[in-house]
């Protein structure tokens, strides 16, 4: 099955040949290049890679520029060391810079330049390559904008909602049992729905409609992480409590403090521990109880 990353790169590779061949570009192999570089999962990350990739040209364009009008010489050994040295400071620079998503696009038009021939001239080459680079990622953000952009929000409400569901049976289960916690897991599970809510963040601003999302502000989605971050804090140690599986049921342990392992105080903590993790599922829970939206109506 296509995923909509690869459909909408395919649509946005259509457009810019058709506006190339309207604006009659000298380079659409170029304006290609760009459009399925900067297409990204998410419209935010499309509109950072695209002004990553649009100063990595600007550069690669500069180099190429440098090259030719400055280093380029009849010995062909002095021309492989210049344009190696080129790439490499490019690569620095766009690395000190936090670039880095932008060296391939630089190096391509770095050795573009110096490399293949050309009828015009360097510099109106390069500018045509700068131009041509623009109009491929220009074209790209709008097709993830308006060509069935990322829901992320819907996303990170199902992620929440499976989470605390399965979560919740897997420890009732488990402790009824007596078996170990899957806390690694739960924070693998974790650290994807905070990416989730990142990526809905991000392309929040560049949304056409407005949002339903319960959690408008960040104090909303801190207090809803917190809890679920208490969750797994608490997970943790009624693992380590866990009569069956803890290294402090020994033979020896048993001997001394008899066949019920969380005797003399030890009960107490666990007791405590499992009630912190269910007051926190409900914190979350009551988070989630916003309007019926179709994919949270089952809470």
């Amino acid at each position: 099955m296509l995923g909509m990353r690869t459909i909408k790169t395919g649509i946005a590779i259509v457009i810019t040949l058709f506006v190339a061949e309207i604006f009659h570009l000298t380079y659409p192999f170029f304006a290609v290049i760009a459009t399925f570089i900067a297409m990204q999962s998410s419209i935010d990350e499309t509109y950072q890679s695209g002004i990553g990739r649009i100063l990595g040209t600007a550069l690669g364009g500069f180099g190429g520029i440098l090259y030719t009008e400055y280093l380029s010489s009849q010995y062909q050994f002095l021309n492989s060391l210049f344009i190696g040295m080129l790439a490499m400071a490019n690569i620095y620079i766009l690395n000190r810079f936090k670039w880095n998503k932008a060296i391939q696009i630089s190096l391509i038009v770095l050795t573009s330049i110096c490399l293949l021939p050309k009828a015009e001239g360097e510099v109106y080459y390069s500018i045509v390559r700068i131009f041509d680079t623009i109009i491929g990622i220009i074209i790209a953000f709008l097709v993830n904008i308006f060509v069935l952009p990322p829901n992320h929000e819907e996303k990170f409400l199902r992620s929440v909602l499976e989470m605390v569901k399965d979560e919740k049976i897997k420890f009732a289960d488990r402790v009824r049992e007596g078996q170990p916690i899957d806390t690694e897991g739960l924070l693998t599970r974790l650290m994807k729905l905070k990416e989730l809510y990142r990526m809905y963040r991000n392309d929040t601003k560049w949304s056409m409609k407005k949002s339903a999302i319960y959690f408008a502000s960040e104090e909303d989605f801190s207090k809803l992480i917190k809890a679920l971050e208490e969750v797994y804090t608490h997970l943790k140690i009624v693992d380590e409590l866990n009569p069956k599986q803890s290294v402090w049921n020994t033979d020896e342990s048993r001997k001394k403090e008899g066949e019920d392992f969380l005797s003399e105080g030890r009960r107490e903590v666990y007791d405590y521990h499992v009630g912190k993790i269910m007051e926190n599922f409900e914190i979350v829970e009551e988070s989630l109880k916003v309007p019926c939206t179709g994919y949270n109506c089952n809470i």
